[in-house]
């Protein structure tokens, strides 16, 4: 059975190899039988605005009015419940964001990967070929960032976005509309319900 790699990517930066609780990224199979996992793309239980304040203090206002309107919202019905439903459901989660991410939903460990080289041979010790992008933001980090659709793609990972677990950021270089075309040029896209038939999981 081909193996699958379903990532809620929730990506910021790239900082060497981090994994969560600065422990190391387990294999696969010591974590579950399972052939799918699943990695948020800068999914955050709280917004980072120290990291904000830092590296991008123009945007704070604006970003963490975009955080209490939209993302926040998102994130509490659409992205934590999905995360807690792969997560009993024994599909093993990872995370790959260097300010915060949703660990504390957890009982267990889970790993936090920004570097696109642990990223692959992660994938490779597992012998996973495809990953599924959920989380923020389609049209930056999803497919800009180290471990973003454009990035793995060229690795030769097979990429898909699933469409209603994103969310998109207005006004960037990238428009919404054109990074889902450059995703379609080399991947594909899919809604939630499709991936949950893809995963086989009931």
């Amino acid at each position: 059975m081909k193996r699958i790699f379903l990532v809620l990517l929730v990506l910021f930066t790239v900082t060497g190899i981090e994994v969560a609780l600065g422990r190391p990224v387990a294999p696969l199979a010591a974590i579950s039988n399972n052939t799918a996992i699943v990695l948020f793309m800068d999914t955050w239980e709280d917004p980072p605005l120290a990291y904000w304040e830092e590296n991008h203090p123009d945007c704070v206002q604006e970003w963490t009015t975009r955080w209490e309107t939209l993302v926040e919202p998102f994130t509490i019905n659409v992205l934590v419940p999905l995360a807690q439903q792969l997560y009993s459901k024994n599909i093993p989660i990872v995370f790959s964001s260097n300010v915060f991410n949703l660990s504390s939903l957890f009982q267990q460990d889970i790993p936090n990967i920004t570097s696109t080289q642990v990223l692959d041979n992660y994938l490779k010790q597992c012998g996973i070929d495809t990953i599924y992008y959920v989380g923020y933001t389609t049209n930056i980090c999803i497919l800009t960032r180290p471990t973003g659709t454009r990035k793995m793609s060229e690795l030769g990972y097979k990429v898909i976005l699933v469409q209603d677990a994103t969310l998109s950021t207005p006004g960037y270089v990238y428009a919404e509309a054109d990074a889902i075309d450059e995703i379609k040029s080399y991947g594909s896209t899919i809604l939630l319900k499709q991936m949950w038939r893809e995963l086989n999981v009931n």
